[in-house]
């Protein structure tokens, strides 16, 4: 999963079917002063606790500051003394945007899986075992037809049934806009969220 990492969501793989699984939280912060302390308490509460429920193992908390200029840093470095596995990560001085603070809290992370999260944790860290990784097989001839084949309806359907919110399919999109669009149209789907490099996605160039 490292490398190409479209597992960097909500994820879970029971342990008794394949083992103990490592997470790792990635969260940036820009100028988060005033909601790190909430952050701080609700980490050190609920993570261990969900984490373990969802059958895998938490790492570390990796906390991107996306070059603030309030107290933000510095409320990183003493919490990080209080929690071990809390990681500060400045990679740069200056604002970049969440995109690039995610960025480079994955690049860091140590875990198999990287759960990518917001400050306010407005999907709260309770809801990880109610989501479900669908893995990636082997891609067949024409998979473009995959996502439009009505087998795929039904197979939400069933997956989603028993009140599950958020399925992750791990594979890597062919078009990431023209996929998300063609999932959005299926009647089990509700939203849907592509996470790609941006060397797959359409017309991308490199820097």
């Amino acid at each position: 999963m490292r490398g190409y990492d479209p597992g960097a969501a909500f994820v879970r793989l029971p342990a008794r079917r394949f083992g103990l699984t490592t997470l790792s939280i990635v969260i940036p912060a820009y100028n988060e002063q005033a909601r790190l302390p909430a952050l701080f308490a609700a980490l050190a509460a609920d993570a261990d606790a969900a984490v373990d429920e969802a059958g895998m193992e938490l790492v570390e908390a990796l906390i991107v500051d996306d070059g603030s200029s309030d107290r933000t840093a510095a409320m990183l470095r003493e919490a990080a003394a209080e929690n071990p596995r809390l990681v500060p990560v400045r990679a740069y001085e200056e604002n970049r945007g969440k995109g690039a603070a995610f960025a480079a809290g994955v690049e860091r992370a140590r875990g198999e899986y990287v759960l990518l999260a917001d400050v306010d944790l407005s999907t709260p860290l309770g809801e990880l075992p109610n989501l479900e990784l669908l893995p990636a097989g082997v891609l067949p001839p024409n998979p473009a037809e995959l996502l439009e084949a009505p087998a795929l309806d039904v197979m939400l359907r069933s997956l989603l049934q028993d009140g599950r919110k958020t399925l992750v399919i791990d594979a890597a999109p062919l078009l990431p806009v023209a996929d998300a669009q063609i999932l959005l149209n299926k009647p089990a789907v509700d939203a849907s969220v592509i996470v790609a490099p941006p060397a797959t996605a359409t017309g991308a160039t490199s820097t």
